[in-house]
């Protein structure tokens, strides 16, 4: 780990680039005081040494050699807030000059980058703030006693609308509903598409709750290869590789089957 041991042993060997770079590694990765004192021994520039001096007093405000140069140098110790601010302003100044794009702009410019990016930020998080403390509008609670409009699909009434509707169906059928199921009536379909004949089901309930009832078992045979359509109190059930216009033709057909 760099240190400024290191530093001094650099610079008496001669080799002040050296000596910079392990500066530059232990100022980014532990600064102090002394170590910003050394920086601004190394540099030739007034103002980057008042600068380096104003750095090491913010970290040590009574660091005799800091305070001793910066003097020799015609500059005065900063107050905190003083320091504080310059730090701010050279921190935003860096911003993003290691970078590929930002750093070909210059110092004030990278500056006036990060405050825009910055307030974007804050703007944002103003924004969020105030959307989740907004309260939330619950709508208002059904009035009782009006019944929820509800349409009932017919199984005999159902098979005819399908048997007209033009589908390349094998053969249609009311078949012995499954065992503990909430339905009142189910209908096995062969449909033809280019790979030959394929299996489909409808399930019909008495009402509404005996579909909901049955939402589970539904989403289950999605996700095992099914494709499920709803239609009022039906429920068409057919492969999922069905040929698509074959499939399109019997969604048409079974979404506009009559109700009563």
């Amino acid at each position: 780990m760099a240190n400024l041991s290191e530093v001094q042993s650099a610079l008496k060997q001669g080799d002040r680039q050296k000596a910079a770079q392990i500066l530059k590694t232990l100022l980014k990765e532990r600064p102090s005081a002394d170590a910003w004192v050394m920086a601004a021994r190394m540099t030739n520039n007034p103002d980057t040494a008042r600068q380096h001096l104003q750095r090491a007093l913010a970290l040590e405000p009574k660091h005799v050699k800091a305070r001793d140069m910066l003097r020799d140098l015609g500059g005065q110790q900063k107050s905190v807030s003083g320091n504080l601010m310059e730090e701010v302003v050279i921190g935003l100044e860096d911003f993003g000059k290691d970078t590929r794009i930002l750093s070909k702009f210059a110092p004030k410019q990278r500056m006036m980058i990060a405050i825009g990016l910055f307030g974007m930020i804050f703007l944002a998080m103003i924004v969020l703030v105030v959307n989740l403390l907004r309260p939330v509008e619950t709508p208002p609670p059904p009035v009782m006693g009006t019944p929820v409009p509800s349409f009932t699909v017919a199984g005999d009434a159902l098979i005819s609308h399908l048997t007209a509707s033009g589908l390349s169906l094998e053969s249609i059928q009311k078949v012995e509903p499954e065992a503990n199921l909430p339905i009142s009536e189910q209908i096995a379909l062969t449909v033809l598409d280019a790979a030959g004949s394929r299996n489909a089901t409808i399930y019909l309930y008495a009402d509404l709750d005996g579909l909901f009832n049955d939402r589970e078992r539904l989403a289950d045979l999605t996700k095992n290869g099914s494709n499920v359509i709803i239609y009022q109190t039906a429920a068409l059930v057919y492969p999922a590789d069905l040929e698509s216009s074959a499939a399109t033709a019997l969604e048409t057909a079974f979404n506009s089957a009559p109700v009563s």
